[in-house]
């Protein structure tokens, strides 16, 4: 790919969530498609991630399964939007994913917290998160995220859903 067509291919950005996940492109004002976090296997749908009592199990061949059909365009660059506790080894799994399997030209990780100052232009923020499984919030200074003082509650959009 030359330059100029190089700097013409847009970012697909991800944020991937244990119910639904958003996706679109680098620019554009909201996400193009929100689509359950789910695969088809043999005809039954499937969750890529689910919840033991005390632990998230991620399923490797259904989260590589569920990028695929998210992330199906060889040569582009990919931004994941991410939680910041998201675990070390579902990081490496995605990069392994979309680098070596999918033939992506970059992968970044942005944490949601700091990319929804992004969206807002603004440096300092505090970010309240509320998904299906939990609500995080994290204070963002001068567009860094202070962890030491994140705090996540398991009462979310599942328990107004039911």
């Amino acid at each position: 790919i030359d330059s100029l067509a190089a700097s013409e291919i847009k970012v697909i950005i991800i944020d991937i969530g244990q119910a639904y996940t958003k996706c679109g492109f680098a620019g554009d004002s909201s996400p193009r498609h929100i689509i359950p976090t789910t695969v088809t296997i043999d005809g039954e749908t499937k969750h890529v991630f689910e919840n033991n009592s005390d632990f998230m199990i991620v399923h490797d061949d259904r989260l590589s399964e569920f990028i695929r059909s998210v992330y199906y365009t060889r040569g582009r660059r990919a931004v994941i939007v991410e939680s910041v506790i998201t675990p070390t080894r579902i990081r490496h799994l995605i990069a392994n994913i979309l680098l070596k399997q999918l033939e992506a030209l970059s992968v970044a990780f942005i944490p949601s917290h700091l990319a929804a100052t992004y969206t807002l232009g603004q440096n300092t923020a505090l970010v309240l998160d509320i998904g299906y499984k939990e609500a995080q919030i994290m204070p963002i200074a001068e567009r860094l995220p202070l962890p030491m003082r994140f705090d996540s509650l398991s009462y979310a959009g599942q328990a107004i859903h039911k």
